[in-house]
């Protein structure tokens, strides 16, 4: 048995290394798509290369950011979480709700608007590993599921965050800046460093590529599988409520519908940075580009006026053709791995 384990453990990695050299070449393909759009575009409208549209850009990016990096993680591990984007409308709501509807401290508020994600992250992760529930259906379920919760929270009403109604750290969160960077874009990069060291530098980072290359040997190999999922999918939705906090004090309020969306724009991010449905592959640098590259393509449609249903059509259309992409690559690497196990 042992010799076996080993066996697969010296394939998976041959073929991680024979994985890199097909991420870097789609993250070179990435940066030179988006050296195409934005000089194109930055050459024909002086809106798109103004100033206040590049920080509105990075901002908008950086809600993204903070949760695909984490997000990113779990994908390689073989999991999903459709749920983000309630989650960060929960984390808000709730967060609003304590704060304005119970008179509660700002910083008590954001610590409830946190505790409330979590929980989600901590039922979505035994929901999948200790009961063996399919991953897409329990957080697909758990998205309408905490979207009703955020009606719920604030009775189908806004939450007004102002200053007046939640005091200033709430607003300094959307919109404050440390070193000059805005608040949200700082979070980001500290979000990205902590899990790129946990990815390249760290067990638990080589137990996610274990766990997604293939999970019954990772349980043999004697990684904590079950430990391992339930932690990626809390952070996962730790991150969120982050997100979600952050994006309440921009906007001064707690909308039901805030985050809306955000898992697909997430998980486009992650497939056209290179990160695999089927798990065992990916990189948190392909998901920076993915995340930038989406961005500006938003960008763009609003600029210059397209209808608004283009973005659904656009985004749809990158999910497709990613997955696309994804599904030839992952028939290669099993022709690749059949042909290791026959020379070995």
């Amino acid at each position: 048995m042992r010799n076996e384990v080993n066996e697969v453990v010296s394939v998976s990695i041959l073929n991680y290394f024979r994985a890199r050299k097909s991420e870097i070449s789609q993250q070179i393909g990435i940066l030179l798509a988006l050296i195409l759009f934005v000089g194109t575009f930055a050459a024909i409208s002086p809106a798109f290369r103004s100033f206040t549209n590049i920080r509105n850009v990075s901002v908008n990016i950086s809600f993204v950011w903070i949760i695909a990096f984490v997000f990113n993680l779990l994908m390689i591990s073989g999991g999903v979480d459709l749920s983000v984007g309630s989650v960060m409308g929960f984390a808000a709501c709730t967060m609003g709700a304590a704060i304005v509807q119970y008179n509660l401290p700002s910083y008590i508020g954001i610590i409830v608007g946190l505790i409330s994600a979590i929980l989600i992250g901590v039922v979505n992760g035994i929901l999948i590993t200790k009961l063996k529930l399919p991953p897409l259906l329990v957080t697909l379920g758990m998205l309408m599921l905490v979207r009703g919760l955020c009606y719920l929270v604030t009775k189908n009403f806004t939450i007004q965050l102002t200053e007046q109604f939640a005091g200033k750290i709430i607003v300094w969160l959307g919109n404050g800046r440390i070193f000059g960077i805005p608040l949200p874009i700082f979070v980001a990069f500290f979000v990205f460093i902590l899990c790129f060291v946990i990815q390249s530098f760290t067990a638990m980072g080589r137990n996610v590529y274990a766990m997604g290359g293939n999970e019954m040997t990772a349980r043999l190999a004697g990684i904590r599988v079950d430990r391992t999922q339930i932690t990626l999918y809390i952070l996962t939705a730790f991150c969120a409520g982050i997100s979600g906090i952050l994006l309440a004090g921009l906007l001064q309020s707690a909308q039901p519908i805030i985050g809306t969306g955000m898992e697909f724009r997430a998980i486009t991010a992650i497939l056209i940075g290179g990160t695999s449905l089927f798990g065992g592959r990916g990189n948190i640098i392909g998901t920076v580009l993915g995340a930038i590259l989406v961005g500006v393509i938003f960008n763009i449609i609003v600029i210059f006026g397209f209808p608004f249903f283009a973005t659904s059509v656009i985004e749809g259309s990158i999910i497709i053709l990613a997955v696309l992409l994804d599904t030839q690559l992952q028939k290669r690497f099993t022709r690749m791995t059949k042909r290791a196990r026959q020379a070995a």
